[in-house]
């Protein structure tokens, strides 16, 4: 007979309250990289991007890294812990929501 878990009066809002955190920042963050990439101009060629792996040509030399990409990647960095974290509190929190 597999082990159930005894039902607990209460408690389900820790439950809840985990994974509402994961969904809020999860779309927050998809909102906001959205937003990004329209004020940055990720959209603005389309029509010489579908071409672009159709070209036959070398891609030359390597440019060289823009003076705030490091701070970017930083940023990045952080973001994605963040999520991380998150995803990893609300699984715990989903596994220790049932014991006493």
């Amino acid at each position: 007979m597999p082990h159930t878990w005894p039902r607990v009066r209460g408690g389900n809002e820790v439950y809840y309250l985990g994974w509402i955190l994961l969904i809020v920042l999860g779309v927050g963050l998809g909102i906001w990289a959205f937003m990004w990439a329209i004020r940055s101009g990720q959209f603005a060629e389309q029509e010489r991007a579908r071409f672009l792996p159709l070209r036959d040509e070398c891609l030359g030399p390597e440019a060289s890294s823009a003076p705030g990409s490091r701070v970017a990647v930083c940023f990045l960095c952080l973001a994605g812990g963040l999520v991380l974290l998150s995803m990893a509190a609300a699984l715990w929190l989903t596994f220790t929501a049932g014991r006493g």
